[in-house]
C-alpha cells in the first residue's frame, strides 16, 4: 500500500479504458510484487500518513486494529527472482502488525 499523487484518465479509441498513471503507480507495482506471503507490506510515505492520521483522528470504529509497523530488512525480490531497490518505493517498507494476527507467546519448556 502506498500514498501519493497520481493522474488518472481514459486511455486507447479502440477499447476504452481508465488507467492511473505516474510514479505512485511504479511504486505500487514493486510494492505488490516484492510483498511478503499473507501480510501487508506499506510504503514509508503510507506509514507517515496513517500515523498522521491515527494521531489526528485516532482509530476509527470498527476496523482491524493496528498493533504496529515492522521495517522489512529483507531483500525486496518478486516471485521470479527479480530483485528491486529500496530507492524504487521511496527507502525501507513496512509490514503492518495487526493484533488479531499477533505470533502465539512461545511455549515454555521445562527446567
Amino acid at each position: 500500500i502506498h500514498h501519493g499523487e497520481c493522474i488518472g484518465g481514459i486511455a486507447s479509441t479502440h477499447m476504452r479504458r481508465y488507467h492511473l498513471f505516474g510514479d505512485l503507480m511504479s511504486v505500487v507495482e514493486v510494492l505488490e510484487s516484492t510483498g511478503a506471503l499473507s501480510r501487508v507490506q506499506i510504503s514509508r510515505a503510507c506509514k507517515a500518513k496513517v500515523e498522521q492520521e491515527f494521531e489526528e483522528d485516532g482509530p476509527l470504529e470498527n476496523e482491524m486494529e493496528v498493533v504496529g509497523f515492522r521495517e522489512r530488512e529483507d531483500a525486496l525480490v518478486t516471485s521470479k527472482g527479480e530483485e528491486h531497490s529500496y530507492d524504487e518505493v521511496g527507502g525501507r517498507t513496512f509490514l503492518v502488525d495487526f493484533i488479531d494476527e499477533l505470533p502465539p507467546e512461545p511455549p515454555l519448556l521445562p527446567l
